[in-house]
């Protein structure tokens, strides 16, 4: 999917906390602006700059650290996601 998704002009970035996902402008239609710091997602330290990135949609995947994400983003602060965290077993054959 990862290699799709950059052939349709989709820019993935690997180690990059994402601290902030907001609306780019007013209204519909006006994007999205996301923060991260590269580098540091598995890092507790707030000392990488923050780098912006803007788009027309983003896709936020962040997995079990989706809820908190939700609740720290400047445009859904404080909404509650009714997403639970499970683990589970992906096999095939």
């Amino acid at each position: 999917m990862q290699t799709l998704a950059s052939k349709h002009g989709a820019v993935l970035k690997d180690w990059a906390r994402v601290t902030d996902v907001r609306p780019r402008g007013e209204g519909p239609g006006s994007g999205v602006a996301v923060d991260v710091r590269l580098g540091q997602m598995m890092q507790k330290t707030e000392a990488a700059a923050v780098t912006t990135f803007t788009a027309d949609k983003a896709i936020v995947a962040a997995g079990a650290w989706a809820r908190k994400l939700v609740q720290k983003s400047t445009a859904t602060k404080g909404v509650l996601l009714a997403a639970q965290p499970i683990k589970t077993t992906v096999a095939y054959w």
